[in-house]
């Protein structure tokens, strides 16, 4: 086992099966449906890594029947040979965890949508004929219609999405190709919030194109064949990349109630990508749509009654 973790607590038995690596700290807003969710899709046996959470996380996971606790000496803002430990806890969890199995990673406002009728054994089934160790995701940020209260939190809230095509890829391609940068870009440009300054920003803010400004990286493969030649290319990027075409959806639940609470830790922090710049931006969106009374709505939401809903509007892609 890496130096990088601790096992605290393991009632599994090193059982097999499809397992979900996730770390988390101060997560019990949104862990209930989470395991709920992935249990529901057949996950066996789930790695959580415990970032010193003081909200009852690691108490919560401890009890679970299905759930590795994991520690570390560092935080997640420490530095391992250069970088955040985040990145290098991901390689080491997968690799002592989940060597030779698929298994996904996931945050815990992550929440993989398939397919109707579609479960992983299918998907899984077809990345194996199709010789792929991997598939893409898009993150699909949902948003309610105004801004939620602090819970509970239900997957089958009142969610909206856009409702348009995000990534496009094909086989052989080393990442997908963006088409729509998603809800963040589209209500930042709305608001007139810019990560960065410049004429081309401005133009495309003046001229409506905001939505097609990178805010967030989209593209992440969630479901992995984890061997011994796999690693991370950046946060949500493995390598070797996924061969296949197509695109699973993951319900990013990022405007969910307790987005407040978040964004105050990231400033307060300022441990998080660019010093927490992205959520110095989310801070600035909040706080000017609560003061303009304004809402979540584009011309392109739609209400999310299932996940077949994402693919039936170009969200998710699955080809078989």
């Amino acid at each position: 086992m890496s130096p990088l973790l601790e096992i605290r607590r393991d009632p599994t038995g090193g059982a097999r099966g499809l397992g979900l690596c996730a770390v988390v700290h101060d997560e019990m807003f949104f862990l209930p449906e989470f395991l709920r969710h992935y249990r529901a899709l057949g996950v066996a046996r789930f790695i959580f890594l415990d970032d010193a959470s003081t909200d009852g996380t690691a108490e919560f996971l401890g009890d679970q029947p299905d759930c590795v606790l994991v520690g570390s000496p560092y935080r997640y803002f420490d530095k391992v040979e250069g970088a955040r430990a985040i990145y290098a806890w991901r390689q080491a969890l997968l690799d002592g965890f989940c060597r030779d199995q698929w298994a996904i990673f996931a945050d815990a406002d992550e929440f993989l949508a398939l397919p109707a009728g579609v479960g992983v054994a299918d998907v899984i089934a077809r990345l194996t004929a199709a010789g792929s160790d991997s598939v893409w995701g898009v993150m699909v940020d949902l948003y309610p219609e105004r801004i939620a209260p602090a819970g509970p939190f239900r997957v089958d809230g009142d969610w909206f999405f856009d409702a348009r095509p995000h990534l496009y890829a094909r086989p052989g391609w080393k990442k997908p190709m963006t088409l729509y940068r998603g809800s963040r870009a589209r209500l930042l440009a709305e608001h007139r919030i810019s990560e960065r300054k410049g004429a081309l920003r401005a133009a495309a803010l003046r001229l409506g194109l905001g939505g097609f400004l990178k805010v967030n990286n989209l593209a992440k493969a969630p479901l992995v064949r984890w061997t011994a030649g796999h690693r991370f290319d950046g946060s949500h990027r493995v390598v070797p990349p996924p061969t296949v075409g197509d695109i699973l959806a993951i319900m990013h639940f990022k405007f969910a109630g307790d987005l407040g609470r978040k964004v105050a830790y990231a400033l307060d922090t300022k441990g998080y990508e660019g010093g927490s710049r992205q959520y110095q931006l989310m801070g600035e969106l909040l706080a000017r749509m609560e003061a303009e009374g304004r809402d979540f709505l584009g011309r392109g939401s739609r209400r999310l009654t299932s996940p077949a809903d994402l693919y039936a509007a170009g969200v998710g892609r699955w080809n078989a």
